[in-house]
């Protein structure tokens, strides 16, 4: 049994401090990173044909980056209107850039973000050993797979003035000429998939100098879906349209049509000539996803 645990927490401060803060990117602010993770593994020899391993396994992290004013009582609505008063963008001004000048004053404009992803796994192989057969049968599952996370630009707005209007930036900026703007809503995304396989093999040694790789591989993902179905696809079909995730069946949830054909056969052969060289040939094949929409 392994368990792990690290904690980070650092502060990097923007080049103005304070209301103006001045960081040039969200690897700057207030950065925490916590994690965990688990494994535990069981390996039994039934006899001394067939052993099985056991895997089973748990990581959650937490990454969590603020502005620096993100606590500060001022926030980006008493500064421009129309920016919405969000408690979960914090305070701080928008991000105000003067391109020509390459001069800015606010928060980058990815800040804050925030991504707890957490997965559980589960592996188990059985080894069994008969004449000439070299037996393998696995599976493997990950599941639940879930990511909560809040990654939006501009949640606080952004503002570019280029010299567009008046060619001065700052001129433009004292008039309130922006060249571009930007506001996104904010929203925590609830993504969930989960993952199964098996497979079987077989080393099946025909003669001393030929080996054969026999093997056959399953796989099924699930695409991604959202905990409130809060996804869309756009169809092309006639002038064109959105279609939105509903309740149902998972490919009304994820808008893609799962895969359930991913087979992957193997056959691989190994001729051993003369002492410790030898001659692989290996082929495999594998079957490629579709979407809902073809």
């Amino acid at each position: 049994m392994s368990r792990s645990c690290s904690n980070r927490n650092r502060i990097v401060p923007g080049y103005l401090d304070g209301l103006a803060d001045g960081a040039t990117n969200s690897a700057w602010g207030h950065l925490l990173l916590d994690s965990n993770s688990f494994v535990i593994g069981w390996t039994h020899v039934f006899r001394r044909s067939v052993l099985n391993d056991l895997r089973l396994g748990f990581i959650r992290d937490h990454a969590l980056s603020e502005q620096l004013p993100f606590s500060l009582p001022q926030t980006a609505s008493e500064y421009i209107s129309g920016i919405p008063n969000v408690p979960t963008s914090g305070g701080g001004l928008p991000l105000v850039k003067f391109s020509t000048s390459y001069a800015f004053l606010g928060s980058p404009i990815y800040l804050p973000k925030e991504q707890i992803p957490q997965q559980f796994q589960y592996n188990d192989t059985l080894v069994v050993s008969a004449g000439k057969h070299n037996l393998k049968f696995g599976v493997a599952a990950s599941a639940p797979m879930r990511n909560l996370f809040q990654d939006e630009a501009a949640v606080r707005g952004s503002l570019d003035f280029e010299a567009t209007f008046t060619h001065f930036a700052y001129a433009d900026g004292l008039l309130g000429l922006a060249n571009q703007v930007q506001l996104t809503n904010s929203d925590v995304v609830d993504q969930r998939l989960w993952l199964a396989a098996g497979f079987l093999q077989d080393d099946w040694r025909i003669l001393p100098q030929l080996t054969l790789n026999l093997g056959l591989r399953y796989e099924f993902s699930t695409p991604p879906t959202e905990g409130r179905n809060h996804i869309a696809n756009f169809d092309p079909d006639g002038n064109g349209s959105l279609v939105f995730a509903h309740p149902g069946s998972l490919a009304s949830r994820a808008l893609v049509n799962p895969n359930t054909t991913n087979f992957g056969p193997r056959v691989a052969s190994l001729i051993r000539w003369v002492a410790a060289q030898c001659f692989v040939a290996d082929t495999e094949f594998t079957t490629r996803p579709s979407s809902a929409l073809e």
